[in-house]
């Protein structure tokens, strides 16, 4: 009885062994199965791969389909199984890699993608280039220019404009259509070089620093700057008035005058008059619009309107002058016998002779663009006593 016994528990054992096999060998090919279908998992670098296999060596299988790892590591199955069976399950369902094994094949297999850093030369980066030295340019007078709107278009002080062209030093409102005019290109003096010059007397001259004129012009070797070379002086100013007929910072100028047939009367603005203030004592001459105001270079102001417009007396008085006077085209003066004395110019024809009496509204003549003009305005000077002063203190 016992025998039957211990035979029949041993047959049990024996079914119960076999069954657990066959249950953990099936639970394992479809696990595999499994791995095997699952995609692809992600690559990683070559390098690292071989550390990993290094460390995993013997406690898993990593199997290479067409250079890719789909391993699955068949030896840490979670199905619990008597140790036996799965030691058994083990030995029969996996092949264990070893470490050397999957280096060789990290090394052979070529269809396996590297990613380890790949050298990448950087795009190198332009050089900054050198920035080329500002030069003179050259600028041809257009119609309705004046020497405020020039100014204004290249960023620079009226004073370098006059400064750097000497027939506008003589007369800053000389201004013609297709006159050439030197723009610097910052403030500062333009110089020619003269004889027994030298780098040192013309930054002296013009109250700047020697080496700020020679990085401005590139220059290298101060004692090669050549007659007639010009440099630019960058914030230098004149040690003197520019022109005799320009009034500037309180110094007086000529008178205005007759001079050979033709008007003379300063430039720019004059220095202190002692004239009496009486807003509105001048009617306006011409209706327009105000094209250029009274200032250091400009001792007028322009009234800009339609060519032919008729022009009228600011005030009655006598006509002290009526004909062509070069730059100012042609002009009339108006002697209003109290000091003060008008002048009109640039007028297309003149209808008034001298020593004729008009009235205050009178018409003189008609607008235009004679002399020195870059487009139709009316010219018109106060001077009282000789000297230059603002028409718009006396205007309504």
């Amino acid at each position: 009885m016992d025998a039957q016994q211990a035979s029949r528990k041993l047959a049990l054992r024996r079914c119960a062994a076999t069954v657990g096999l066959t249950v953990a060998g099936c639970a394992l090919v479809l696990t595999s199965l499994h791995q095997v279908r699952k995609p692809p998992a992600p690559v990683v670098a070559t390098s690292a791969l071989r550390n990993a296999s290094a460390r995993g060596a013997g406690t898993g299988t990593r199997i290479w389909f067409s250079g890719e790892v789909r391993g699955a590591a068949l030896a840490s199955s979670t199905l619990t199984l008597t140790e036996g069976a799965a030691v058994e399950a083990s030995m029969l369902l996996t092949a264990t890699l070893s470490a050397g094994d999957l280096a060789a094949a990290a090394e052979t297999d070529t269809a396996t993608p590297t990613l380890e850093p790949t050298a990448v030369t950087p795009t190198p980066i332009p050089p900054t280039p050198t920035p080329a030295r500002p030069e003179i340019k050259t600028y041809a007078v257009q119609a309705g220019d004046n020497l405020i709107v020039i100014a204004q278009r290249f960023g620079i002080n009226p004073d370098t404009l006059v400064w750097a062209n000497p027939e506008l030093q003589k007369d800053p409102d000389m201004l013609s259509i297709g006159q050439q005019l030197s723009i610097l290109p910052v403030d500062g003096v333009l110089h020619t070089v003269k004889k027994g010059d030298t780098l040192a007397a013309i930054a002296q001259r013009y109250s700047v620093d020697p080496q700020r004129i020679s990085e401005f012009n590139g220059i290298t070797d101060p004692s090669a700057i050549q007659i007639d070379q010009k440099l630019i002086v960058p914030g230098g100013k004149p040690p003197v008035k520019v022109a005799a007929n320009v009034a500037t910072g309180g110094e007086q100028a000529a008178p205005a005058s007759i001079s050979h047939g033709r008007l003379m009367i300063p430039a720019g603005a004059g220095g202190p008059s002692g004239a009496p203030e009486q807003p509105g004592r001048f009617a306006w001459p011409v209706r327009g619009m105000l094209t250029q105001g009274y200032g250091k270079y400009h001792g007028a102001i322009d009234i800009a309107t339609k060519q032919g417009t008729p022009i009228v007396a600011a005030d009655a008085g006598t006509v002290s002058f009526a004909g062509p006077s070069g730059g100012l085209g042609n002009a009339v003066q108006i002697d209003h016998g109290d000091g003060f004395v008008t002048t009109y110019a640039h007028m297309l024809s003149i209808s008034v002779q001298p020593g004729q009496q008009v009235q205050k509204g009178e018409q003189i003549g008609l607008l235009g663009s004679t002399g020195h003009s870059t487009g139709p305005h009316c010219h018109f000077i106060v001077t009282y006593k000789g000297i230059v002063v603002n028409p718009m203190q006396y205007l309504p």
